[in-house]
């Protein structure tokens, strides 16, 4: 599985030998700059991303778009939007596809536009409930038997999200004033219990 699409470490870009592909496929049709695609506009003194495929936005602290190394085909197209008109109604959303097809790369990339804290699970057949949510562990600091629970980063990320409204984050590392989007790959490989 290769998801470097857009990943700044890893120094390789699939990006342009895609393009030659998609240019031989005449049925795929390629957009040749993501502002074709997404702009950022104003509305009521607010800078909003707005997908220019279903008029759906979202608010954004940028002025312009980062730059992209992903190859826009109209499946892409069609994915970017699907992620910002789910973000806009604040709704859950599943992707499913085949590993590079670019599903990760269109969410950190969004992820990126909207400057949105990204919490990052990957399942596997081992991963318990203690794994997602949290535990209990003793307490060193105490000098009687104490036990505290450490929730994760994706129950932070929920409880911070949730927080959004009342203003009541207590949190360790969440800002409640700043969107938490949560990516769980991999999820087919959750084991049944």
């Amino acid at each position: 599985f290769i998801d470097s699409f857009y990943n700044e470490s890893s120094g390789l870009t699939l990006s342009k030998e895609l393009k030659k592909i998609f240019e031989q496929n005449p049925d795929e049709e390629i957009i040749s700059s993501i502002n074709d695609l997404l702009t950022i506009d104003e509305i009521e003194d607010q800078r909003v991303l707005r997908s220019t495929l279903s008029n759906c936005f979202i608010p954004t602290p940028l002025k312009e778009l980062p730059e992209i190394d992903i190859c826009i085909t109209s499946t892409m197209k069609d994915l970017i939007d699907v992620i910002i008109s789910a973000s806009m109604i604040n709704y859950p959303l599943i992707l499913e596809g085949p590993n590079g097809s670019g599903k990760s790369s269109a969410f950190f990339y969004l992820s990126k536009c909207v400057d949105a804290n990204v919490v990052r699970i990957s399942i596997s057949s081992s991963t318990t409930v203690e794994d997602l949510f949290g535990k209990y562990e003793p307490n060193t600091s105490s000098e009687s038997l104490k036990f505290d629970f450490q929730p994760t980063n994706f129950l932070n990320a929920i409880r911070s999200d949730r927080n959004l409204d009342n203003n009541n984050n207590k949190d360790q590392g969440f800002s409640a004033l700043k969107k938490q989007w949560i990516i769980i790959e991999e999820l087919h490989l959750a084991s049944a219990s």
